[in-house]
């Protein structure tokens, strides 16, 4: 409680002199200027906030007050900081970022010592799977999260970044920052949950490189995982590496969609997607199948020609599907699909009808009355008997009566 009265006290007291601040030429700007500049050892921890404004303010570029600044610099060679939080981070890209500063700060910032900095983990008792906002929320995760970022600026500094790594004692952090800068350690196959986590905090993977990464996927993929950060590089590591049909997947603790939406939203011809197809379609074909009727239309920004490769034997599609099928989200209206996938269109929408796949319930009578009115006569006898077995007498009636099948 006294804690966080203090940071109100001291957030308010910053907000306060940042108000006379706006005009700096005033005796007692000067005075709070000289406040904060002669006082640094007593007053940064709390006043970080206030530092970081008045050094860089909007343009990010470091104000002309070399002491301040070195003095700055020298809380944290000094190891002088009580917690390592967002305007550490701030402070530090900043100095990074200036050419004058670069050498001093990053040799100030390899001197940190991070060992009693709080670890990154979620609330065990709320279920919470740790995740990159976990990490970057804590002392530690803002602290290692820079090392990328350091790196980049000063690339002799790889050994002693590398080194810091290895001597993270938390397994399931220093996996995580190993596969965050896994170009360092190219030489060791990452196998955990948090070396996928680690990369996907950094890069989005390509099409080349991810058998590296196929073991911590198959992990991630068997255990399961609630990580909206790490989906699309499963997706990517899983079409290119992993057979589904073959490989243990604990199908009911993994969302598939986006590995779905790779298969059919890139031209690209994945080494495995006619198995991830198989295997979505044969468990969840309502919600996919949903999905599929949507991106036959015009505006749908779906792989047209994908479409039509994986789907031009809906048959054999239909054969893995045992459920009954909606079409409730299905357009009425077939100009709304795209002309090159018409016939497709409608060539699926007949073998689940005539097939008596349909799920009647829900699905409006305009989508059955488009698909009987594009057909040929001899087609809609088919229908009609698809339809005898679960579509109320009047209607069918009504629709036979309407569309001739001689």
């Amino acid at each position: 409680m006294e804690d966080d009265l203090f940071e109100q006290s001291a957030a308010g007291t910053t907000n306060f002199f940042k108000k006379i601040l706006v005009n700096p030429e005033t005796t007692v700007a000067n005075r709070i200027v000289k406040l904060f500049t002669d006082n640094i050892q007593q007053l940064y921890n709390e006043y970080k906030d206030w530092y970081c404004w008045y050094l860089f303010e909007e343009s990010s570029e470091v104000k002309s007050d070399d002491d301040m600044v070195h003095d700055v610099i020298k809380m944290y060679s000094d190891n002088k900081i009580s917690k390592f939080d967002y305007y550490d981070a701030q402070i530090l890209k900043n100095l990074l970022n200036s050419d004058y500063f670069v050498a001093e700060a990053s040799t100030a910032f390899w001197q940190i010592d991070s060992s009693d900095f709080d670890l990154p983990y979620p609330d065990k008792n709320k279920g919470e799977e740790f995740t990159y906002n976990h990490f970057i929320n804590s002392s530690l995760g803002s602290y290692l999260d820079l090392f990328k970022f350091v790196v980049e600026k000063v690339p002799d500094s790889k050994e002693v970044a590398q080194q810091k790594i290895n001597d993270i004692e938390d397994d399931n952090i220093r996996h995580f920052m190993m596969g965050r800068h896994y170009g360092m350690y190219k030489d060791n196959r990452p196998k955990t949950i948090y070396d996928l986590k680690g990369i996907s905090s950094a890069y989005r993977l390509g099409n080349k490189g991810t058998g590296a990464f196929k073991d911590a996927t198959l992990f991630a993929l068997h255990e399961g995982y609630n990580d909206p950060l790490i989906e699309q590089n499963v997706a990517i590591i899983a079409l290119h590496e992993i057979n589904p049909s073959e490989d243990s997947i604990t199908w009911d603790k993994i969302n598939v969609y986006m590995i779905f939406r790779y298969i059919f939203y890139t031209d690209y011809d994945f080494p495995h997607q006619h198995e991830w197809l198989k295997e979505i379609m044969t468990r969840q074909a309502n919600k996919y199948c949903a999905i599929i009727f949507r991106m036959f239309r015009k505006n749908s920004e779906s792989s047209k020609v994908k479409l039509g490769k994986l789907l031009s034997n809906p048959e054999k599609v239909l054969e893995l599907i045992s459920e009954k099928i909606s079409l409730n989200l299905v357009t009425s209206t077939i100009d709304e699909i795209d002309e090159n996938l018409q016939s497709l269109f409608l060539r699926i929408l007949t073998l689940i009808i005539s097939s008596g796949r349909i799920k009647i319930n829900g699905t409006p009578m305009q989508t059955i009355e488009m698909v009987l009115e594009l057909s040929e006569k001899e087609e809609r006898a088919k229908l009609f008997s698809g339809l005898r077995t679960s579509m109320d007498p009047g209607d069918l009636s009504r629709l036979e009566t309407k569309y001739s099948t001689i």
